[in-house]
């Protein structure tokens, strides 16, 4: 008898063993994605089925940066890897140290990231690659990126609607925000050069450009840099800065709900106001799908990517680095990175300590 139930109590630990290990993975595929944009769209329509972390934090280029060591070795263990198609200079040291081609995915950006129908392409994207390394998840998959793609529409929409008087305004914009802005129906009359480089030359051109074109706000873009920007709005029109990247890769960081917002000391200047949940709704939900954050200037107020109007009255609140960022009485949630640190090559040491401080 005990000869005959070894063997049996053995294949039966061997049994429930296996089951953990397939179902375990199904249910929480490891995605890593360089930015939060694509940890958004990858998380909406991924749901409870994958487990997403991102790379870089926020206010980095992400055109340029490192990857560390312990980064490839998380990389290794991951289910997919997705980077925009512009990071095409990774591949080469993920290939030789390992990482399947197959698990790496770019996900083309066809406008602005902060415009709602990229957000959805991107989505969309996702799913489908998702959907080659979990094909039982495929029908969930696509279902969600629909779901994501209504929610962009009626956010956008809603978006558009009250900033309806922001239509033809004259603006000089950033490059990489000037697709946005034009959706938003600014007219962008000057695309700042690109760099951050405020030399005298550089300020003077620049400044003679949007004097003549008669902009009424400056849009900067937070990965290129404020120092240009700044210095052009020290002695030109009020300066508002945008980024393409949250700070958390939560889908309702980017289409989130309607949220409060502080009240900075009286004697602060009107400047960028953002706003955030207090608390993360479930990213399977279609409330909980993608796309921006608030933002409001006593000149120029707009909402980057699909945001929603704000529950309470705009407020003057301490300048923040992006137009899909947040703040209110309680810290927003670090985003999920590598324990190994990043070396973005655009940022300069007191952003560095400003990421690392707001984590």
């Amino acid at each position: 008898m005990r000869h005959f139930l070894r063997p049996t109590v053995a294949l039966l630990f061997a049994a429930l063993a296996l089951l953990t290990h397939r179902a375990h993975p199904a249910e929480h595929a490891v995605v890593i994605t360089t930015t939060s944009t694509l940890g958004a769209a990858a998380q909406a329509v991924g749901g409870d089925s994958v487990s997403v972390e991102t790379i870089l934090p926020p206010g980095s280029c992400p055109g340029h940066f490192d990857l560390e060591p312990a980064q490839v070795r998380r990389l290794l263990a991951c289910e997919l890897f997705l980077r925009h198609d512009f990071q095409s200079f990774l591949d080469g040291r993920l290939l030789a140290n390992g990482v399947a081609r197959d698990r790496i995915a770019a996900l083309p950006a066809a406008g602005g990231l902060c415009v709602p129908d990229t957000f959805v392409a991107l989505g969309r994207a996702a799913a489908e690659a998702l959907a080659v390394r979990l094909p039982g998840e495929t029908e969930a998959l696509r279902t969600r990126a629909e779901a994501l793609a209504h929610e962009a529409q009626t956010r956008g929409n809603t978006l558009l609607a009250r900033t309806a008087r922001l239509r033809g305004k004259p603006v000089a914009g950033a490059l990489h925000q000037a697709a946005f802005l034009r959706w938003l129906g600014l007219d962008v009359r000057c695309v700042l050069p690109g760099g951050d480089d405020p030399t005298p030359g550089a300020v003077s051109r620049a400044l003679t450009e949007i004097r003549a074109t008669g902009a009424l706000a400056i849009v900067g873009n937070v990965p290129s840099g404020r120092r240009l920007p700044s210095t052009l709005a020290s002695r030109g029109p009020p300066l508002v800065m945008f980024d393409n990247f949250p700070p958390s890769p939560r889908a309702c960081r980017l289409l989130g709900h309607a949220r409060p917002q502080r009240r900075p000391p009286a004697r602060r200047a009107p400047r960028i106001a953002p706003c955030r949940t207090r608390s993360s709704p479930s990213p399977t939900s279609p409330s909980a799908t993608p796309a921006g954050h608030c933002w409001t200037t006593s000149r120029l107020r707009s909402h980057a990517a699909v945001s929603p109007p704000c529950s309470a009255p705009t407020a003057p609140v301490r300048p923040h680095c992006c137009a899909c960022s947040t703040a209110n009485s309680h810290p927003p949630p670090a985003p999920a990175v590598s324990s190994a640190p990043i070396r973005p090559h655009s940022t300069g040491a007191a952003a560095r300590r400003g990421v690392a401080e707001s984590a």
